[in-house]
This record gives C-alpha cells, sequence and structure tokens, in this order.
C-alpha cells in the first residue's frame, strides 16, 4: 500500500478519534477534527488484505487535542503509526 494512503488513513483517524471525545457543549451537531500537525512513521510493508487505524488522545484542553494512531494488518507490530496535534471545529447546523 502507497505510503500516502497510510499517511491519509492515519490523518482522518487522528481527526476522527479526537473529535469523538467532544461531548455536547459543540452543540447538537457536533464537530470534526482539522489537524494542525502530524508526524508520520513508517515501520513495515503491509500484507495483503484488511487494515485497521485505532487513535487514542493522549489529552489536550476542551478543543485542542493531542493524539496519536496506529495502522495494523493482523502481521507482527504495527505498519505505520502517527501522531498529531489536532483543533475540533463546530460543526454547523444544517
Amino acid at each position: 500500500m502507497h505510503g500516502g494512503l497510510l499517511a491519509s488513513l492515519l490523518d482522518c483517524c487522528l481527526a476522527g478519534g479526537a473529535a469523538s471525545t467532544v461531548g455536547d457543549e459543540l452543540g447538537e451537531c457536533g464537530g470534526y477534527g482539522i489537524t494542525l500537525s502530524m508526524t508520520v512513521n513508517f515501520v513495515r510493508p503491509t500484507g495483503a488484505g484488511e487494515v485497521r487505524c485505532e487513535a487514542e488522545v493522549l489529552g489536550g484542553g476542551a478543543t485542542t487535542k493531542f493524539v496519536e494512531a496506529r495502522i495494523t494488518d493482523g502481521g507482527e507490530g504495527p505498519v505505520a503509526t502517527a501522531s498529531g496535534t489536532v483543533r475540533i471545529i463546530p460543526m454547523p447546523p444544517g
């Protein structure tokens, strides 16, 4: 799998993980994440088949979160990892 595709998946995972931690303070429409910075580490080639990306929010304030993500493919250890800072923006109604 191309590294750019892996980086894009990690970016979406970081932003989604951060946005999932924000509660009702952003209103009923919730919010979405804007990646402010991201560092990607490519660990090994991915195998054939499915990949999985998981994120963990390490900390931050009400709208800025520090997040780590990793892609696995069922093999030994991660395929790629990322750490980033994500800003949560309220989603406009409608």
